[in-house]
């Protein structure tokens, strides 16, 4: 069915429909697209003879004549080398900086150590370096790369390339990050957040590719997360949307780097868990348990230790994951209930737990959400791996970008 509008919108629109299934069906014709459209020939036909001039559509040779014989119809296929996209994440340890095609496949990867104490521009002048490198072995034309996507572990401003706040990191407020890129390779710059960055990875190449509706939460000593409804990223007036480790799950809570208290990242931190460990121990005797010789031997014991353990059932390990399980459930419930989203994918240091812990925790929130009614709740591990950083940092540029 044709859109009635602004002509040139209509276009556009129309346009990233015959993309968008070109590129999940591989190989199409005309006549399937009239079918998966519903749009008309000559609409069909003007789209795809734009897309073939600009290379993003090529001829993947012909399919076969109907029974009743004629003209074999033309194979039409995505070129994902067409145009290319670099990615950018400034993490807490590393910068990574990869090279992308169209469908997110990294062709060139490059990273070097944060140094977050070294101040801005330090940080950026790595950055430049990196980009540099990256288009200089790849051998790939610098006029073909469409954008750069850069994640900050912050607060930033997605209209202007304004990095307001890098709360770890020394020397970061109020830069204007995506200008300076952009300024120096004069290619189009998008800054976002890392965790938002994350989210549009999934709705574009992982588990949130078909759904309207998704929550992603980024776990570790911290927890932050990317939100998309109906097809948008959630980024609030103030740029704090998916701040979710900072959400108030206990009054009496521990105190916060944000400043307040009983935050849900201060309830499941290492810090936490340490204290969890103590509290166990002090009253019982767990000899036997590799997780106690682990803390006899080290003073502390991290998420890693912690998570390994639990899987290879140590006793103390259980128990201090019954406390994570409690906080974590509630606070996915909150989620549940202010976004009843289709999916919820888990990234980061939980991805390593077992098949127990996530179905414990499922089984804790449908008991948190609307114990009587019948739900689904999907909770599902990233299938995107290590990667994750530069793909969603490249998705956000083509979510933006009009090819």
């Amino acid at each position: 069915m044709e859109l009635i509008g602004k002509p040139k919108l209509i276009r556009k629109i129309n346009r990233k429909l015959i993309l968008k299934y070109i590129r999940s069906k591989k190989i199409l014709t005309k006549a399937e697209l009239y079918e998966l459209t519903n749009l008309s020939k000559q609409t069909i036909n003007n789209i795809i003879t734009g897309l073939l001039k600009k290379n993003l559509v090529i001829k993947a040779g012909y399919g076969n004549s109907t029974k009743e014989g004629g003209k074999k119809p033309l194979l039409l296929k995505f070129n994902s080398r067409a145009h290319f996209l670099i990615g950018v994440m400034i993490g807490l340890n590393r910068i990574r900086c990869g090279i992308t095609d169209l469908n997110g496949e990294i062709i060139k990867e490059e990273y070097i150590k944060t140094l977050k104490d070294s101040g801005s521009k330090n940080i950026i002048k790595n950055i430049t370096t990196l980009i540099n490198k990256l288009i200089q072995d790849s051998k790939i034309d610098r006029n073909l790369i469409l954008g750069i996507g850069i994640g900050v572990p912050g607060i930033a401003n997605i209209n202007n390339g304004l990095v307001e706040m890098l709360p770890l990191f020394k020397g970061w407020e109020n830069i204007y990050l995506g200008k300076i890129i952009e300024n120096k390779f004069n290619i189009k710059v998008v800054v976002d957040n890392e965790n938002r960055m994350r989210a549009m990875g999934e709705k574009w190449f992982g588990l949130a590719k078909n759904k309207n509706n998704s929550v992603v939460i980024i776990t570790g000593d911290g927890i932050g997360g990317g939100i998309i409804i109906n097809g948008e990223v959630l980024r609030g007036n103030n740029f704090f949307s998916g701040e979710i480790g900072h959400m108030k799950l206990s009054l009496d809570g521990p105190l916060c780097n944000c400043g307040s208290s009983g935050c849900f990242e201060t309830l499941i931190n290492t810090k936490s868990i340490n204290n969890y460990f103590k509290e166990i121990i002090r009253n019982n005797s767990f000899e036997e348990s590799k997780l106690f010789k682990i803390f006899k031997e080290k003073g502390e014991i991290s998420l890693n230790q912690l998570f390994i353990n639990y899987n290879n059932k140590d006793k103390i390990a259980e128990l201090i994951m019954e406390k994570l399980i409690k906080w974590f459930a509630l606070g996915i419930s909150n989620l549940v209930c202010l976004y009843d989203p289709e999916i919820i994918i888990i990234h980061g240091e939980y991805t390593v737990l077992n098949k127990i812990f996530f179905n414990k925790l499922n089984e804790l929130i449908n008991l948190y959400v609307f114990p009587k009614l019948r739900k689904k709740i999907t909770i599902k591990k990233t299938n995107l791996g290590p990667d994750i950083g530069i793909v969603g940092a490249i998705s956000m540029v083509l979510d933006i970008i009009d090819l």
